[in-house]
């Protein structure tokens, strides 16, 4: 069960990844590197969060008794770095927020389409 979780996971940051490529062409129209910039960096933020995330949720379930202390440290550490990416960004105008929010946000519009409109697996078997 798992193992399908991850799949369907990765599945999901592949088409994540396929959407951020369509934003960044559809950012080139403006010329702005602050825009395409943004677009990147929010995407790669939300599928590193996610991914980070499923790595401590890894952890919180491959272990009889996981040590609290070890994943809530993780988590914190994990949120302390996202922030603080974000906190730059936006303190330091490197980017476009909007096209940062709507980069960051790819990865909860596949993660809707894919609930909405699932993806069917190939069958298994003979």
């Amino acid at each position: 069960m798992l193992n399908e979780s991850k799949k369907r996971l990765v599945a999901i940051q592949k088409k994540t990844v396929a959407v951020l490529f369509f934003l960044l062409l559809l950012s080139l129209i403006y010329k702005s590197p602050k825009v395409s910039l943004g677009i990147a960096i929010g995407g790669c933020l939300s599928i590193l969060n996610i991914g980070v995330l499923g790595r401590i949720i890894d952890i919180l379930f491959s272990q009889e008794k996981p040590s609290k202390a070890v994943i809530v440290r993780q988590y914190v550490i994990k949120l302390i770095v996202l922030f603080g990416t974000i906190y730059l960004l936006v303190t330091y105008h490197l980017v476009n927020i909007i096209a940062f929010i709507v980069g960051f946000s790819a990865f909860l519009f596949v993660l809707l389409l894919e609930g909405l409109f699932p993806t069917r697996e190939p069958p298994t078997g003979p």
